[in-house]
């Protein structure tokens, strides 16, 4: 049974609440899965109870995605796994959070330029205490009338280098790894599609020296091609799949994508053994 290894829940830019994905998970017929919302902890004990309660025989991963910012690549999303404890990193979550408000007024002002009006306190209200983000913004620019769907709404205006876009405050990469590392967390790249490009594949190397453990090698956004070619290259690490779930556009990837069950009960195992960092070979 496979363990998809990277999903949102409404704690975070997902629609579907913790209690809900645990159904989806036993439809899809999964052996487990890891919450990944961006930038909180927030909904990992809820997931975990709901876990302990109706799903005991599914395994549930705490974890979190990180956006960091690397000179050459640009946006690098790593992925922050945590066996029981996460207490530590929660401070850098709260800068994070932070900055994504900031980030988020600032485009719906540009947004406001371009003609799409949108009520910046009821935006507020409606996501309080969640790390608001571009994905709640295209929802609402959706029920506002202005597009027919979140990814529609991206296209040439919330994407990177959209007329709306504006950057997250520059976090480095390695910065986020050795963080994770220090709160007692293993930290994964998120779907590298950068690796396409060969001279970016140095980058790697460097953030494995800095204490990354693993790669997510497949992804709906990674091809087949680039997951392959990971599989071959980085089997000495903990290469995870996960299906980035958020919503119903969503649906189709999910139960497709994951690894092993037994993968994810060795990593624990093994962790508490020997740490995260010496944890690479399955």
């Amino acid at each position: 049974m496979l363990v998809d290894s990277h999903i949102h829940s409404s704690f975070s830019d997902g629609v579907y609440s913790p209690q809900e994905i645990w159904k989806k998970v036993k439809e899809k017929d999964l052996g487990g899965w890891a919450l990944t919302d961006h930038d909180t902890m927030d909904g990992v004990e809820e997931a975990r109870r709901w876990g302990e309660i109706s799903h005991p025989e599914r395994l549930f991963v705490p974890g979190c995605e990180f956006s960091t910012h690397h000179p050459v690549v640009g946006e690098v999303h790593i992925l922050a796994y945590f066996a029981h404890f996460y207490e530590k990193i929660l401070p850098l979550l709260e800068i994070y959070r932070q900055s994504r408000f900031q980030r988020a007024k600032v485009m719906v002002d540009l947004l406001r330029r371009e003609g799409y009006r949108l009520a910046w306190d009821e935006l507020v209200m409606r996501y309080e205490n969640k790390p608001l983000g571009r994905m709640h913004i295209a929802r609402a620019l959706v029920e506002a009338g202005y597009f027919s769907s979140p990814s529609q709404a991206f296209q040439g205006l919330l994407d990177n280098g959209g007329r709306c876009y504006v950057p997250r405050k520059e976090i480095r990469t390695e910065d986020v790894i050795i963080a994770i590392r220090e709160a007692g967390g293993w930290p994964v790249l998120a779907h590298p599609v950068f690796l396409a490009e060969e001279e970016n594949h140095r980058y790697v190397r460097e953030w494995i020296d800095r204490g990354m453990v693993g790669i997510e090698y497949r992804h709906p956004r990674v091809s087949e091609s680039v997951s392959a070619f990971l599989l071959g290259e980085y089997r000495s690490l903990f290469l995870v799949s996960g299906s980035d779930f958020h919503d119903a556009e969503g649906e189709r990837d999910l139960g497709k994508y994951g690894v092993p069950r037994v993968f994810w009960e060795k990593f624990f195992e093994k962790s508490h053994e020997k740490g995260p960092r010496d944890c690479f070979s399955l």
